[in-house]
């Protein structure tokens, strides 16, 4: 095999991680939304027949918020997160390996893994807060 045809195969796989990445964030958007939209029908739907009223209920509610953001956060941010660092960073080690069968081995570096983690791990907090805060909203309205 030639090094063209190396670095032919070594863009293709690039590509393919590249759109395995862009659908699994094209899914975690679609899935965060329907989340969302869920806590907001919820709460429309049962704008009138239940109300926190007692120190028992709100217990109940603040439990159920946390569960649901903690479950939010762990059981499908944090896999999906780790799903895209995996893509990217196999897309860049392609890229890197094209890279070198070509001779362009002095473009700058890109992020390292540290710094990627802890982006994602800002951004699962950011969508996690904000699911937190949309069942903090829909308490304020249900003890109205």
């Amino acid at each position: 095999m030639t090094d063209i045809e190396k670095t032919t195969v070594l863009i293709e796989l690039e590509k393919i991680r590249i759109d395995k990445y862009n659908h699994t964030r094209d899914l975690e958007f679609k899935v965060n939304i329907a989340l969302w939209t869920l806590i907001v029908l919820v709460g429309y739907y049962y704008r009138n027949t239940f109300r926190i009223e007692t120190t028992a209920d709100l217990v109940f509610f603040i439990l159920v918020a946390i569960v649901v953001a903690l479950g939010h956060f762990f059981f499908w941010l944090n896999p999906v997160s780790e799903s895209e660092r995996r893509d990217y960073s196999r897309a860049l080690y392609f890229q890197k390996e094209a890279e070198k069968l070509i001779g362009a081995e002095n473009v700058p570096a890109e992020r390292n893994e540290k710094e990627i983690k802890k982006d994602y791990l800002k951004w699962n907090l950011f969508l996690a807060g904000t699911t937190l805060m949309l069942f903090a909203l829909l308490g304020v309205f249900l003890i109205i």
